[in-house]
């Protein structure tokens, strides 16, 4: 423990000579317990890190089980490629409601089909 004679008027003083002492309580609590560890040995991912030094923790107890396994594992999400997202939209019926949306597809819809003038004409009743 650290001891240290202020008077009380003094307590800008008394203030630095107090955080001093706990700062160094504090270092030398960390050098007797920290684990020895170099910055280069931390991953540039420390989520990752954390999540090996979790797993390696529970793995040396009795009770570990997929539960553990389960919550220790990170997902990466999926990644939509343009195709899968073309493929949603061709696929949805443009009506009145969603038309302000999905017009510029329409449209580009529209311009993609094939120009077939019988299927037209047929369509329209022009040809029998």
């Amino acid at each position: 423990m650290y001891y240290f004679k202020a008077p009380l008027y003094e307590k800008e003083e008394t203030r630095t000579l107090l955080r001093d002492a706990m700062a160094t309580i504090l270092w030398k609590l960390i050098e007797h317990y920290a684990v020895p560890l170099k910055r280069m040995d931390i991953p540039g991912d420390l989520h990752t890190f954390w999540m090996e030094v979790r797993k390696q923790v529970y793995e040396c107890q009795d009770w570990y089980n997929d539960v553990w396994e389960e919550k220790l594992t990170t997902y990466k999400g999926k990644i939509s490629s343009p195709e899968e997202v073309n493929k949603f939209v061709d696929k949805v019926q443009i009506n009145e409601v969603n038309a302000w949306v999905l017009a510029p597809r329409l449209v580009q819809r529209q311009r993609e089909q094939q120009c077939d003038l019988i299927a037209f004409l047929k369509k329209n009743v022009m040809l029998k």
